[in-house]
């Protein structure tokens, strides 16, 4: 039996503990280890430490569409903003979604009623219009004759959040991601010797002492090898000879934290590196054999420069929208496409539909692009094809 090394009280067999990731499982990250502590410090620890990093990056983990360490989507982001008199909600991919429905009529003459609606789906639209036949005596079957006029607006109005990146809870949060990564890679017992008692303490909210723990702009990191510019990247170099254990956080390919974990380690050398990209769950581990730089250069090394974290947050933001926007334009494309075979009721391709297939297609297009509309007149029968 191990003790957890948050409280001392709870044990439980290796292999067994409460489920600690490297990197936060809201996050994206997967590596875990069960050999750290009890369910218990697990959810106090997250409730007071993780949830404050969590948060801090929730608009960039809606926007990319992460998918958590535990296979979840990300977080919806509440009343992010007004669109056509309608709050509206952020789901997965930066999608806004309308909280609420719109619904407005008027009678124009004893013969004609002119209703508008606001839905958030084909789907809920034919049954807003089959509220507002039945409201008039009528059914869906009797509007035949109904002048649909169908909007598409990517007029979005843009959504403000904050970084602050800073403070005791989100250094601590750093700090616990950054040894549960060593836990990964060297026995339990190496955790429990004493070398690292300042840094539980500090996690803890414990130490009187401020462990290091700092941005890091100036240390050289390993690169990233996998596809995603926003991968995340954590590395551990370890030297028996010196004693020092430091680690190096890389969030979302800009973000670099670093900290030295203890001065007083007496187990074998260890240089490795693990990445995993957030929004595929594509991970790669490998060894630290020609990082150019000794432990010593790191530890000595490390610290923030302004400049440099202003350039990295504002590239992280340039490829976190970059990347929206093609997953937006890829998606508005699958459902133009839908859409025009919809409105055609045809599923072969010819000379004579082609190019008000492709006009439908190239508009939505041009209006993601561009934050403008698209207004057609359909049917209800055409209507009714589009809902999936």
């Amino acid at each position: 039996m191990i003790s957890c090394i948050y409280c001392s009280t709870e044990k439980f067999k290796e292999g067994k503990g409460s489920e600690e990731h490297a990197i936060l499982s809201s996050l994206g990250g997967k590596k875990a280890s069960r050999n750290i502590c009890c369910q218990k410090c697990n959810n106090s620890l997250g409730d007071d430490i993780d949830k404050v990093v969590s948060e801090e990056f929730a608009f960039i983990s809606n926007f990319a569409n992460i998918k958590t360490g535990r296979k979840k989507a990300p977080k919806t982001i509440k009343n992010a903003g007004v669109m056509s008199d309608l709050e509206f909600e952020l789901k997965p991919g930066g999608l806004p979604h309308f909280s609420k429905v719109k619904f407005e009529s008027n009678e124009i003459d004893e013969n004609s009623v002119q209703g508008s609606i606001v839905a958030r789906s084909p789907e809920e639209a034919i049954r807003l219009v089959e509220a507002f036949a039945k409201k008039h005596g009528k059914s869906i079957d009797d509007l035949k004759d109904a002048n649909i006029r169908l909007v598409s607006d990517y007029d979005i109005p843009k959504v403000h959040g904050t970084l602050k990146l800073g403070g005791e809870p989100f250094f601590r949060s750093i700090t616990k991601m950054m040894l549960t990564y060593l836990a990964t890679l060297c026995h339990h017992s190496r955790l429990r010797d004493g070398s690292f008692d300042e840094a539980i303490a500090y996690i803890k909210g414990d130490s009187n002492q401020e462990l290091q723990v700092t941005h890091d702009y100036v240390s050289e990191y390993p690169k990233t090898e996998l596809d995603n510019e926003i991968s995340h990247l954590i590395f551990v170099f370890a030297d028996p000879k010196t004693g020092v254990v430091f680690c190096g956080l890389r969030l979302f390919g800009y973000l670099q934290f670093s900290a030295k974990l203890t001065e007083t380690w007496s187990g074998g050398e260890i240089k490795k590196c693990h990445q995993v990209d957030p929004v595929s769950g594509e991970t790669l581990d490998f060894d630290l054999e020609s990082l150019p730089v000794s432990i010593n250069e790191l530890a000595s090394n490390m610290g923030n420069d302004s400049e440099k974290f202003e350039q990295a947050i504002n590239l992280l933001m340039s490829a976190v929208f970059k990347g929206q926007q093609k997953a937006a334009i890829a998606r508005t494309t699958e459902q133009a496409i839908e859409e025009a075979f919809a409105k055609q009721n045809f599923e072969d391709l010819t000379e004579e539909n082609l190019g008000e297939f492709v006009e439908t297609i190239v508009g939505h297009v041009k209006a993601q692009m561009f934050r403008g509309t698209v207004t057609q007149e359909v049917s209800i029968e055409q209507l009714k094809r589009m809902k999936k």
